[in-house]
């Protein structure tokens, strides 16, 4: 995807300011170029903005199921 922003990362938000924005879209752009094994956009990242700071998450599905998630706030 280059240097593009994908939307299918992290989706459900666009950020409640400028700086989340930003964020988002930084992380979407980054995410585009991963090239992991069985993770998938839509089934395997999310982001939430009810959650001070925004929240952000990866299944990472290599993982045990207890620790599978990493969670960015």
């Amino acid at each position: 995807m280059g240097h593009g922003t994908d939307p299918r990362w992290f989706p459900d938000e666009v950020g409640r300011n400028d700086a989340e924005a930003r964020f988002l879209q930084r992380i979407r752009q980054i995410a585009a170029g991963w090239s992991v094994p069985g993770l998938t956009p839509e089934r395997d990242t999310s982001s939430l903005t009810v959650l001070l700071p925004l929240y952000v998450d990866v299944d990472v599905a290599d993982l045990p199921i207890a620790r599978r998630t990493l969670q960015i706030g």
